[in-house]
């Protein structure tokens, strides 16, 4: 069994990523794989492959360690929008990993813990404001590329943002909106000047059908 252990070396499971294979277990009347693992922490362990593919071991122990820790921070926003930061580069089970980790969108090491996270952003301004990669939205997660924004901040760094000329600026279509307080909606407003060539004061001027 040892000799014929499929290969993981280089997958991932949670936290762990493993290197290399290690000295076979015994497991009842046979053996068990063993494997080598890089923590996401720096730490390194050595476990059964059984283990990694049943999802049982996922990190060194650091995991565990942090929840225990934190002293009541899983309740905090911030610590939930943590999470989803991880699963949406790591997790390829993620509905959005193919659009962040599948991109080769990363998290930086320092914020593997919690705690520094939360020093480096602090308490999120409003319960309107999530996690946006800025100056560079297809950069990584890390201190300098990171801020607390609204989703109108957040439109205006979509990968699509198009700048236009509205009354000698250059400005987002979703800027133009909010300046201008147009009752339309984005995606209308979006769609005639994208998909049908309209001039910004006509799709922001024009009525909708049937009214």
């Amino acid at each position: 069994m040892s000799g014929k252990a499929k290969d993981i070396a280089g997958q991932r499971f949670g936290r762990l990523i493993v290197t290399e294979r290690a000295p076979s277990a015994k497991a009842g009347t046979g053996v068990a794989a063993k494997w080598k693992c890089q923590c996401d922490c720096g730490a390194k362990i050595v476990t059964l492959g059984y283990m990694l593919r049943a999802g049982r071991s996922t990190s060194c122990g650091c995991w565990r360690r942090e929840r225990t820790t934190i002293h009541g921070k899983s309740k905090m926003a911030e610590f939930h929008i943590w999470c989803g930061m991880r699963q949406r580069c790591r997790n390829q089970e993620h509905p959005s990993f193919e659009v962040y980790g599948g991109r080769g969108i990363t998290v930086c090491d320092r914020w593997n813990l919690f705690e520094n996270f939360l020093s480096d952003m602090g308490r999120r301004p409003s319960s309107k404001h999530t996690l946006d990669r800025f100056p560079n939205c297809n950069g990584n997660y890390e201190p300098n590329n990171v801020r607390w924004a609204t989703r109108l901040q957040q439109n205006s760094n979509r990968r699509n943002s198009r700048l236009m000329n509205f009354k000698g600026q250059m400005l987002t279509i979703g800027q133009i909106k909010a300046l201008t307080k147009s009752k339309l909606s984005y995606n209308m407003i979006f769609t005639r000047v994208v998909k049908y060539g309209w001039l910004i004061e006509d799709a922001l001027s024009r009525p909708l059908y049937g009214r």
